[in-house]
């Protein structure tokens, strides 16, 4: 309710907005605010009538993965170890970098088989959320010797780093394809609920805050005014002669991410970072979840 009473005293201003009821002194005011209410909501009536971009509509179902979150709650946890997160994404049908868990050397074998040299491994531990600053992360493997010398390092330096820590092994992939490094997610803000964010990755996310934040609905046209509104897009598109990337992969990425934010409010944030895109794709090379404290 918005009201205007002209001529009317404090007093009577200050009952109407003690009981929550817009009122204003002018009515030039309060023809401004019905105006922009108006604007308002037939913005959003017109992106809810958008549909999903088609590079990502599926008539298959996705399993919302309700009992998935609260096991993980249940262990008195509130983040999701990476091969949590990558499961729990594959019903999503994003884009990620194919990888092996191991925790034995005959698994990093049949790792190394399967996927040949250079490789790339992680720690992975719900216990250490920053894998790189404990020395959890080893690029670029490219013998036997070194691998397995890196599998048995990064083991020891996690247990060195947190003795208690609950280790689940170490993630083995190949080293992504060369691409541009973007980054996207969401965290849900207690006023404005989730807030979409598409960026330029890596450590460059931290260096030069290039982003572009987005709330809900997240319709095609919006995603691709905020992929405008990073000047790192500039690279992807194709700059001084080099050869574009797959934009739309992005799209397709960070309208799923609008998806699961909507679906899943018992997710607090969910980061994906880096993702490597390139004219054939894009590739998820990283992801992490956080659980909403106390749901």
């Amino acid at each position: 309710v918005h009201t205007s009473f002209v001529g009317s005293g404090v007093e009577s201003l200050e009952l109407l907005r003690n009981s929550r009821i817009a009122s204003y002194r002018s009515i030039n005011t309060l023809a401004r605010v019905l105006s922009n209410v108006a604007s308002y909501y037939a913005t959003l009536e017109s992106l809810l009538a958008e549909e999903a971009p088609s590079i990502i509509r599926d008539d298959r179902p996705v399993p919302r993965h309700a009992s998935f979150l609260s096991d993980v709650r249940s262990s008195g946890y509130e983040n999701l170890t990476e091969t949590e997160a990558r499961e729990f994404l594959a019903a999503y049908r994003l884009p990620f970098l194919d990888a092996q868990l191991c925790i034995s050397e005959a698994e990093l074998h049949d790792a190394r088989e399967h996927y040949g040299f250079p490789l790339a491994l992680k720690i992975v531990s719900r216990d250490i959320l920053h894998k790189s600053d404990i020395g959890g992360v080893v690029l670029n493997v490219a013998t036997e010797e070194e691998l397995q010398r890196s599998f048995k390092r990064i083991l020891q330096r996690a247990k060195s780093h947190c003795p208690d820590c609950d280790i689940d092994g170490v993630l083995v992939s190949p080293m992504a394809s060369p691409g541009h490094e973007c980054i996207a997610g969401f965290s849900r803000d207690a006023t404005f609920g989730p807030i979409v964010m598409y960026g330029t990755g890596g450590t460059q996310v931290e260096l030069f805050k290039d982003v572009a934040l987005r709330g809900l609905p997240l319709p095609e046209s919006e995603v691709r005014k905020m992929l405008d509104e990073v000047r790192g897009t500039t690279l992807l598109r194709g700059f001084r002669g080099s050869t574009p990337a797959d934009v739309d992969s992005l799209v397709a990425i960070l309208s799923v991410l609008a998806k699961i934010a909507s679906e899943h409010p018992d997710i607090a944030g969910l980061d994906l970072n880096p993702i490597i895109v390139n004219e054939h794709g894009a590739q998820i090379v990283d992801a992490r979840i956080t659980l909403v404290r106390n749901v």
